[in-house]
């Protein structure tokens, strides 16, 4: 008889939903917008998720909200996350002010995507757009380079730009 309690009591423990694994939060993509301030500021961060057991699985961007949310609740390692700064405003290209380099909005997007990669390959094949969210207004002024790059086709031309300051227009 106190094998079939035993038994039971380890049926009992394996069907206790409580030993269940939490369910996974899904994530659903939502935009992330830069406010007024992060215009002041000159950027604004940008949320991405993949689930962690599928490196081919799409890329997510999320508000920090709904980031927070999935982060916090994935107690089993579901999803992978990364923060990346995002340069909205400023200088495009790199300019010394006051004998400091400030690397510009496309160097700085540029090398935000590279950093971001490590962590979720494939992304920066995902993000190609160096100046979205870019506040041409109330920054420099080069328009001329914004539409340049806003076009330019290809992740080589990007580099090329970064390496020489110009576009090798093929």
């Amino acid at each position: 008889m106190k094998k079939d309690e035993k038994l039971i009591s380890r049926y009992k423990v394996a069907v206790n939903l409580n030993n269940l694994p939490d369910p996974v939060f899904p994530a659903q993509p939502k935009g992330n917008y830069p406010s007024p301030s992060d215009y002041e500021a000159g950027f604004f961060r940008r949320y991405f998720v993949r689930q962690a057991n599928s490196p081919q699985s799409p890329i997510i961007e999320l508000d920090k909200k709904i980031f927070k949310r999935t982060i916090q609740k994935d107690k089993n390692g579901f999803w992978i996350g990364h923060i990346m700064p995002w340069r909205i405003s400023g200088t495009l290209s790199k300019k010394k002010v006051d004998g400091v380099l400030d690397r510009g909005v496309l160097e700085a997007n540029y090398n935000a995507i590279e950093a971001a990669n490590k962590k979720l390959p494939g992304i920066k094949s995902e993000i190609t757009n160096l100046v979205q969210y870019y506040d041409k207004i109330n920054s420099t002024g080069d328009y001329a380079l914004e539409n340049q790059m806003a076009n330019a086709a290809t992740e080589d031309q990007l580099a090329n730009y970064l390496k020489t300051g110009y576009i090798d227009e093929e």
